[in-house]
């Protein structure tokens, strides 16, 4: 019964007032570091998205990202335009 019992103690370390177990208080910073990573995402991804609405047209939404058949037209045109001005050259 006594064989494994060094195996099993648990380490404790002294925390505040009270001694907590060291697996415990391990998983506390886990956690914590987990909550701020998080968070540095939670941020990035408002940032991200924040620059995709600015760059978007206002006819256009971040689920339906698309042109519509004026808009290619305006494209197809400036590329022609911009090919021809090369030709010439």
């Amino acid at each position: 019964m006594r064989n494994n019992l060094r195996e099993k103690r648990t380490e404790f370390v002294f925390s505040g007032n009270n001694y907590q177990a060291h697996n415990e208080n391990r998983l506390q910073g886990v956690l914590s570091r987990q909550q701020d990573n998080e968070g540095k995402i939670s941020d990035l991804m408002y940032e991200i998205e924040k620059w995709i609405m600015d760059k978007l047209h206002s006819d256009q939404t971040l689920e339906k990202f698309e042109f519509t058949k004026e808009q290619l037209e305006q494209i197809k045109n400036e590329r022609e335009k911009k090919f021809s001005s090369f030709q010439n050259e």
